[in-house]
């Protein structure tokens, strides 16, 4: 039997994913123009379809960059508002002026500090859906506060974690990236045997974590 060739695979189904609004379009050309990481085709069309689903109406995001994932969440549930996080000041600009743009400034919230101290400003809030789409070797750490933050019930969403590939493969790579994988490894770890949560790991994109916060908890 033929072996499945698994890219031409993926390009056939991406001639079905194709983009409706201009808007949309034209940001995810100029953010790959500019080289600003913004989520992967396969997952935003999978999340658009995801957050129809459910009855979400609060979300919180970890990585604004130009607001591109946060405009593409809006515009998929019309009930959505949503608060997210983004340390770079250029950027953070930069999507408040895409956001207001695409005309859903009412329902997007966006936060330009640490993201530990916003976690902390966050703490009478609450999510039914959170989108972690931050500092890779960064997850583990947040995991706690995010947990926090989740209703029970609620979904968790974590974006990249196979880091193009190196978190499952074996393979001499620089050090830097040597402890984002090493991290990111943990966190697949912690989060698949976590006791709050019930989760699954999809190969869609870079790697999506979904995961639900258990309503009861056993230790």
């Amino acid at each position: 039997m033929k072996r499945v060739d698994q890219e031409q695979i993926h390009t056939y189904l991406q001639g079905f994913l194709l983009e409706k609004d201009p808007f949309i379009t034209q940001l995810r050309e100029k953010s790959l123009e500019d080289h600003i990481p913004i989520i992967d085709d396969d997952v935003k069309h999978f999340l658009d379809v995801f957050l129809k689903t459910g009855n979400f109406t609060r979300m919180l995001e970890i990585g604004t960059a130009t607001g591109y994932s946060s405009i593409c969440f809006a515009k998929a549930n019309a009930k959505l508002k949503i608060d997210t996080i983004e340390k770079d000041q250029d950027r953070y600009k930069q999507a408040l002026d895409n956001i207001k743009q695409a005309g859903v400034q009412d329902r997007i919230r966006c936060f330009n500090a640490d993201i530990y101290d916003v976690f902390e400003s966050l703490s009478d809030q609450s999510y039914d859906v959170i989108f972690l789409d931050g500092a890779k070797g960064q997850y583990v750490k947040m995991l706690p506060h995010l947990t926090r933050l989740l209703l029970p019930g609620g979904i968790l969403l974590s974006d990249n974690i196979l880091f193009k590939g190196h978190v499952a493969l074996d393979e001499e790579i620089n050090r830097r990236k040597r402890t984002i994988i090493r991290r990111l490894r943990s966190y697949i770890e912690e989060l698949t045997n976590d006791v709050y949560y019930e989760t699954t790991l999809l190969p869609i994109g870079d790697g999506l974590a979904i995961s639900r916060k258990k309503e009861v908890f056993q230790s």
